[in-house]
């Protein structure tokens, strides 16, 4: 009887012992599959953040190269704007004196060809309107950056406006322009043809709409030189966070 007792004793032992063999490798199995998802999840989690990065790097780039082709337009706009506005009061100081010196002939022919060139506005910055279109402000991860960027292209579609107004004011003095002076045919030609310069001259409505158009040119050559002063420093904004991010990389 007590051998028997001891027998199943020892056989109920020997079953909790495998009950908790079993359990301590079920438990082992499941903390490594547990451990291996964290592993995993963490490298799945490193890698998304590391392409986000190289998006952010790249879109820093494509920002900078942007506002390098803005740079070149508005050096070329400043000097278009420069030539054609000293040319316009070249020849409102003529008209006013009557008076046609060499120089001021030259300015005149110059002015005359070039005053109704006041194009409008046209710049973007393709990268930033494409992260604004898809959502992906946040790959911009300097707020001041961000900030200087909106602030940036709302004052261009402001001055984008601005221009538009003075253009199409320039367009409607044609008819009182054209009375005047012959446009050269020649498409390749950086003067006008014949002009008649007293009747010029003794016609003050002639006189007050060039006034106007020197005006325009002004402010242009005002707001393309502000709008060049902070294209600059914005690329400097980018640049610095651009190199932020290499950093990280």
């Amino acid at each position: 009887m007590r051998t028997t007792l001891f027998r199943l004793l020892n056989k109920d032992g020997n079953s909790v012992n495998s009950a908790r063999k079993y359990f301590g490798y079920a438990l082992g199995e499941l903390i490594l599959v547990i451990a291996g998802i964290l592993i995993a999840l963490q490298i799945y989690d490193w890698n998304d953040r590391k392409k986000e990065l190289q998006s952010a790097i790249r879109y820093h780039e494509r920002l900078i190269e942007d506002l390098d082709l803005v740079i070149i337009v508005l050096e070329d706009n400043q000097i278009l704007s420069d030539s054609v506005y000293k040319s316009l009061v070249l020849t409102i100081e003529a008209l006013d004196s009557r008076e046609l010196t060499p120089e001021k002939n030259a300015a005149l022919k110059y002015a005359l060809s070039s005053y109704y060139k006041y194009n409008q506005l046209t710049i973007r910055l393709h990268a930033y309107d494409e992260l604004k279109s898809t959502g992906g402000l946040n790959l911009i991860r300097n707020e001041k950056v961000r900030k200087q960027l909106s602030y940036y292209t709302s004052f261009l579609e402001g001055v984008a406006e601005v221009y538009r107004i003075f253009g199409e004011s320039i367009v409607q003095m044609g008819p009182t322009m054209d009375k005047y002076f012959r446009t050269s045919l020649d498409p390749t030609a950086t003067a006008i043809g014949n002009f008649d310069f007293a009747a010029m001259a003794s016609n003050d409505e002639f006189s007050n709409h060039l006034s106007r158009i020197a005006l325009a040119w002004n402010n242009r050559r005002a707001f393309n030189g502000r709008i060049l002063e902070n294209t600059k420093s914005l690329k400097t904004l980018v640049e610095e966070a651009l190199a932020d991010l290499r950093n990280q990389s």
